[in-house]
């Protein structure tokens, strides 16, 4: 019983770290794992290289998907980047996303 119930707590962490990372880098163009996160500026938001050069090539728009900020620039985050490769390495997002995140990297 005691077995069962330490087992039944660690999957209940793990969901609960899933959805945490899912939450943290999810592309909200997408609504799927970030693939090559790109954060905008000024405002900071990020979302998937592909997804952002799609919003921004859509009728000129220059503004954020998010915050609808003007978006100055985009630049690649390599600190996101490793950090998702990272988390998809240690089986930390929904097994799901993860297949999904390979297909599209």
């Amino acid at each position: 019983a005691v077995q069962a119930a330490v087992a039944e707590a660690k999957a209940v962490h793990l969901r609960d770290v899933q959805e945490k990372n899912m939450e943290l880098y999810e592309c909200l163009i997408c609504n799927e794992i970030q693939v090559q996160p790109t954060t905008l500026v000024p405002c900071g938001h990020s979302f998937c290289a592909s997804c952002v050069e799609e919003w921004r090539g859509r009728q000129n728009n220059q503004t954020c998907p998010k915050c609808d900020g003007v978006i100055q620039e985009g630049c690649l985050s390599y600190i996101a980047r490793n950090a998702i490769e990272d988390i998809v390495a240690r089986g930390e997002f929904p097994p799901e996303d993860a297949e999904s995140f390979k297909e599209r990297r």
